[in-house]
Formats: C-alpha cells, sequence, structure tokens
C-alpha cells in the first residue's frame, strides 16, 4: 500500500513537472518585402512571457525572445479573408506547446488592416505567399538553424 502511494505521488508531481515546463511563446516578425506583406511568427523560447495587447487581444508572449529548439517542425496558418494573425494565438499556443514554429503571412490586400484585393484574386495569390513564407523561413538566421523545412504543415 506504502509503494502505491508513492507510485501515485510520483507520477503526480512528474505530471506537474512536464505541465509547468512548456516553453513560452515567442512573438515576432519578418517585415514586409515587395512581394509580401509581414510574417508573424509564434515559436517556443525560454524567456518569460507577457501580456501584449494587440487589437482587442491579449496575448501572452514573449516578444523578439531567441528561439528555442522545439520540435523542428514548421505550420503555416493563412488567416484568411480579412483576417490577422491575433485570431490564431490559441491554435498557435497549442503548436508552439507542441513544438512548432507557427509562421502567418498577412496576405496583401486581404487582411484585417486591407481589404482592396478580397476574394477570388487574393485567394489565388496565397499559395505563392505560403511558399514565400517558407523560403522567408529558411533564410532567416533565427530560425533556419532550428526548422527542416522539407515537411511543413499548412
Amino acid at each position: 500500500m506504502w509503494t502505491s502511494y508513492r507510485l501515485k505521488a510520483l507520477c503526480a508531481l512528474t505530471l506537474a513537472a512536464a505541465a509547468s515546463a512548456h516553453a513560452a511563446m515567442g512573438l515576432a516578425q519578418i517585415d514586409a518585402s515587395a512581394e509580401d506583406g509581414p510574417i508573424t511568427l509564434y515559436y517556443p523560447t525560454a524567456s518569460p512571457s507577457r501580456t501584449v495587447m494587440r487589437g482587442p487581444f491579449a496575448l501572452q508572449v514573449a516578444q523578439q525572445a531567441t528561439p528555442a529548439r522545439g520540435n523542428g517542425r514548421l505550420v503555416v496558418l493563412s488567416h484568411g479573408s480579412g483576417g490577422s494573425p491575433w485570431v490564431h494565438h490559441d491554435l498557435a499556443q497549442s503548436l508552439v506547446e507542441a513544438g512548432f514554429v507557427v509562421a502567418l503571412p498577412q496576405h496583401r490586400g486581404d487582411n484585417h488592416t486591407a481589404i482592396s484585393g478580397v476574394g477570388p484574386d487574393s485567394w489565388a495569390q496565397s499559395p505563392a505567399e505560403v511558399s514565400r513564407t517558407i523560403d522567408a523561413l529558411g533564410r532567416d538566421a533565427r530560425f533556419a538553424p532550428l526548422l527542416a523545412l522539407d515537411r511543413v504543415g499548412l
């Protein structure tokens, strides 16, 4: 009976330690280029997070923190017509806790700050924007060494 109690206590402590060992979530951006809007990045980091407001959203992030090695994989999220990277914060948090780097390209003319290109023309451009997002991460000195870009989630 005593051994069973100690085993249960050890399991509970292990689970509590694992739950608190999750990396914080970093927040960074790759600036817009001549072809594309900025890319918002969520990623694992050892830096402490704090509350940052983005519009009506209160995000728990470590801004511009040094990325930590996760599982080496990238997931690109497309925000959809009129969207922003902030509405996907909860999904990004779950992915970051699993070790992923998450990139959200801001689609030109079809985002929360610009609606001049909303619709089929914008949707036709999204695959190329996603491809260039992956390329941009492959060139970024902060993230390229941490990512294997041979398999990317979308």
